[in-house]
């Protein structure tokens, strides 16, 4: 059911409907990919640049730069993600408390520097490393994710919230960029480093 369907989803990517409300209603995250001008539509009062719920994405390939506040947030049974590249940011208790989650893959994506498609990534199991947009790790965002042994800052992340990888026991190598600004409060509390390297 229509209800069934939202309470069980994570976040919603529409264009114009007003689907949205409902979701906004119960906290979870909302896309609007607005991706023509093809549509019979004209704005009324409400203005999606200021009053909707979500950021507003007009290519494709933009629509999934950020994953949200407690987007996947005690998902318990959760294993593993297919990532694209252009994630940016990664919010407050993104993967918190997802106790299963040990493994990585990248998606397939047209490298504009080079002007190649790249092939799919998988990353070793337990090994934490981010796609390459990457800017932010937000709080708590990785908090009691026990099974990464191993977590690579990438090159262009400068910001790592307070207790972002706090009660990742397992956590023994840790690599970090020349590019950090600012690691937050507690952010590797009760892991168990033995190597680190920036």
């Amino acid at each position: 059911t229509y209800q069934d369907l939202f309470k069980n989803s994570n976040l919603l990517i529409t264009d114009y409907s007003s689907v949205a409300f409902d979701f906004a209603y119960m906290k979870k995250p909302v896309i609007y990919y607005q991706y023509g001008d093809d549509y019979n539509f004209e704005e009324g009062y409400f203005k999606y640049k200021t009053m909707g719920f979500g950021e507003i994405v007009e290519k494709e390939d933009e629509i999934i730069t950020s994953i949200g506040n407690g987007v996947f947030n005690n998902c318990n049974n959760l294993e593993s993600i297919t990532m694209p590249h252009t994630i940016k940011r990664i919010g407050n208790y993104g993967f918190a408390n997802c106790t299963s989650f040990s493994k990585i893959t990248f998606a397939e994506y047209f490298d504009k520097e080079t002007g190649k498609v790249k092939p799919k990534e998988e990353i070793p199991e337990g090994m934490l490393t981010f796609p390459k947009a990457l800017k932010t790790i937000g709080d708590y965002a990785f908090y009691n994710c026990s099974l990464f042994h191993e977590v690579v800052i990438t090159d262009r992340v400068t910001d790592i919230g307070a207790y972002a990888f706090s009660n990742c026991t397992e956590i023994k190598e840790l690599n970090l960029n020349y590019g950090l600004e600012s690691i937050g409060e507690r952010a590797f509390q009760n892991c168990s480093i033995s190597s680190l390297a920036v």
